[in-house]
């Protein structure tokens, strides 16, 4: 194990850690081998599907929207509708075409290929920190109770960015801070893992609250959650109570 390894897992987390918040995308699980799958199944999809090409452009179109949204969370509201209106206006198609296609691309295509695509130690760290009493949150930009689910796993509390209580994008630290307010939990008590220092990592600092940044390195070298996981159980969970 290299040293840097031995101080991640060492000093990582903060003694007074109570709860355990987690971003969905790319920090759960490998969101580059779930696009190679999908990928492979829009493929399938255009040897059978003549609308493929306008599919492409819908699925393109919504990511840069959201990317936008996110840069002026402040002066928009009703993200839920905000982010498909914008594309259907830009493609000249209609709200509830764009939803569809959205819907079956992004949020129901994908689960079945979740499972295969889950982190190693995810599954044993969440386990652990539930048998330690340990509070686990989830506070992602998309809709994530199938999700979690279909990987296999449960939280205490779950929010997603364009709900109506939050309805700001990462790194506004709305839903962050609502998280932590659902689980119970002080600010300073949780500690946020995510993959992205511009939207998690800033997210995290506008919220005051610790945080760590996962990176290809951290997950496909150092076993992160496999050596989070050992960290805990060595302590039997104490220095989180």
């Amino acid at each position: 194990m290299c040293l840097y390894t031995m101080t991640l897992t060492m000093c990582l987390f903060p003694d007074i850690t109570q709860a355990f918040i987690f971003d969905v995308d790319g920090t759960l699980y490998d969101q580059g081998k779930l696009r190679r799958r999908m990928v492979w199944e829009l493929l399938c999809h255009l040897v059978t599907k003549h609308r493929f090409v306008r599919d492409i452009h819908v699925l393109y179109a919504f990511r840069e929207r959201r990317e936008i949204l996110s840069r002026d969370n402040d002066d928009i509201g009703c993200l839920e509708n905000c982010q498909y209106a914008g594309v259907a206006h830009e493609l000249g198609m209609s709200i509830e075409e764009v939803r569809r296609i959205i819907n079956d691309w992004i949020y129901e295509k994908p689960l079945k290929h979740l499972a295969a695509c889950i982190y190693p130690g995810i599954r044993d760290l969440f386990a652990l920190l539930i048998k330690n009493r340990i509070k686990i949150g989830i506070f992602s930009e998309y809709p994530c109770c199938a999700k979690l689910e279909a990987l296999g796993l449960s939280a205490d509390a779950m929010v997603c960015a364009t709900e109506k209580e939050v309805d700001r994008f990462k790194p506004h630290p709305k839903g962050l801070l609502l998280t932590a307010d659902r689980l119970g939990v002080p600010v300073m008590n949780c500690f946020f893992i995510g993959d992205r220092d511009d939207k998690d990592g800033e997210c995290a600092r506008r919220a005051g609250m610790p945080y760590f940044i996962l990176t290809r390195r951290h997950l496909s070298t150092a076993d992160l959650y496999q050596k989070v996981t050992m960290l805990i159980s060595k302590s039997n969970g104490e220095r989180f109570h």
